[in-house]
C-alpha cells in the first residue's frame, strides 16, 4: 500500500491520496504523518482551521470491510495518532467511488467530529473547499491535481 500526502495550500489544505490495500499500520502511518503536518501548522498560525482532501478512489478496502464494521472502526481510531483529535475541527472532502469505503471512511472521520462530504474527483473536492472558503480562492485557482510520479509517498 502507499499514500501521498502533499499541502494543497501551505499549512492550510492538505491533500492525501491513498492506494493499493488499506491496512491498520498504514492507516496509523499517514494519521501520523497528517499530525506532522497539523503541528507545523499550528507552528505557523496557532488553533487555525485545516481542511483535509483524502482521495480514495485508488484503495483497497477490501481487508479491512472483511472485518466487522465495529471492529474495524474501533481498530481504525485505535492506531490513529492522538494527535489528530486535539485538531482544530476543521473540513474534510473524501474522495471516493466506492458506497463501502465511503461509508467505512465517513464512520472514522464522525467519531473524529469533522465535517465531511464526499466528491467525485479532485476538481470538485476543490471547488467544495472555494464554497466553503473563499479566502482561499487566490491559492486554489492555479491547483492541480499533484502529479502521482513525483513527490512523497509512504
Amino acid at each position: 500500500m502507499s499514500y501521498q500526502l502533499s499541502w494543497v495550500v501551505p499549512n492550510r489544505v492538505f491533500w492525501l491520496r491513498q492506494q493499493d490495500e488499506v491496512t491498520l499500520e498504514n492507516i496509523r502511518n499517514f494519521t501520523r504523518e497528517i499530525a506532522d503536518y497539523i503541528d507545523v501548522a499550528n507552528q505557523v498560525e496557532p488553533h487555525r482551521v485545516l481542511i483535509g482532501i483524502i482521495d480514495m478512489r485508488d484503495a483497497d478496502l477490501s481487508s479491512l470491510l472483511r472485518t466487522a464494521i465495529s471492529l474495524v472502526v474501533n481498530q481504525i481510531s485505535a492506531v490513529i495518532d492522538a494527535r489528530i483529535w486535539q485538531a482544530k475541527p476543521g473540513f474534510v472532502t473524501l474522495i471516493t467511488n466506492s458506497d463501502r469505503g465511503q461509508f467505512a471512511i465517513s464512520l472514522v472521520i464522525k467519531i473524529s467530529s469533522q465535517p465531511m462530504t464526499t466528491v467525485a474527483d479532485f476538481d470538485e473536492a476543490l471547488t467544495v473547499i472555494r464554497a466553503m472558503y473563499p479566502e482561499l480562492e487566490a491559492q486554489l485557482v492555479a491547483y492541480q491535481e499533484p502529479d502521482l510520479s513525483v513527490g512523497k509517498s509512504g
